[in-house]
């Protein structure tokens, strides 16, 4: 399954709104999703790098990794 980058609507940017903000510094690390989450950038961008793609994503880019080749795959912000 590949990672499905999309525009989030008018109503899960209100729903994401009320979601806590994760932050980190510049760095290449492995990130593993095991539960089902849903990521809105906010600011900066990523590259998910999986055995099977390269993604990048910006801001206002909404996706949900859990059941993609991101899991185990290693993030880079």
């Amino acid at each position: 399954m590949k990672i499905k980058v999309q525009k989030p609507t008018k109503a899960q940017i209100k729903e994401a709104k009320e979601w806590p903000v994760w932050s980190c510094d510049v760095g290449e690390f492995d990130f593993h999703y095991d539960t089902n989450e849903t990521c809105l950038i906010i600011e900066g961008k990523a590259k998910v790098k999986t055995d099977l793609e390269s993604v990048k994503f910006k801001e206002g880019d909404y996706f949900s990794p859990k059941g993609s080749p991101a899991n185990g795959g290693s993030l880079r912000l």
